[in-house]
């Protein structure tokens, strides 16, 4: 069998190219806010009907500081939390549409992090002009 230094050296090299950019995309992640919430979907029978659920919403930050969740659009404020670097709410959602909530830091307006409830149906409503008749 024949050992080649040099290309152990040059697949070494290769593997170490490729992983510092992984390893650098990984870290600026780790920097950053991370809002998560369960159920992502929300699903009513018919379409225009509010849908139901419970939502939980988790975050999480590397800096502790006072954080609000808030709902887009309307801009209601959910819950605030004062020198924290993580927490948890629970909420009970009714809703037509697809809504946006974010993570803001408290006295601020933008928006560090932010995730979506999707709201979809299982039956469409059809548009059908109806007409009654008599004869």
């Amino acid at each position: 069998m024949f050992f080649n230094p040099l290309a152990l050296l040059l697949t070494g090299f290769s593997v170490l190219i490729w992983l510092v950019p992984v390893l650098t995309l990984a870290q600026s992640l780790n920097d950053e806010p991370h809002l998560q919430v369960t159920p992502e979907k929300c699903v009513a029978l018919r379409e225009g009907r509010d849908c139901l659920a419970e939502l939980t919403f988790k975050w999480q930050a590397k800096v502790q500081g006072d954080y609000c969740l808030i709902e887009q659009g309307s801009e209601k404020v959910l819950k605030c939390w004062q020198h924290s670097q993580q927490g948890e709410h629970k909420f009970k959602f009714t809703g037509q549409q697809t809504t946006q909530y974010s993570l803001i830091k408290n006295g601020q307006r933008n928006t560090l992090v932010s995730t979506q409830v999707e709201v979809s149906w299982v039956y469409k409503t059809k548009n059908k002009k109806r007409r009654w008749r008599l004869f």
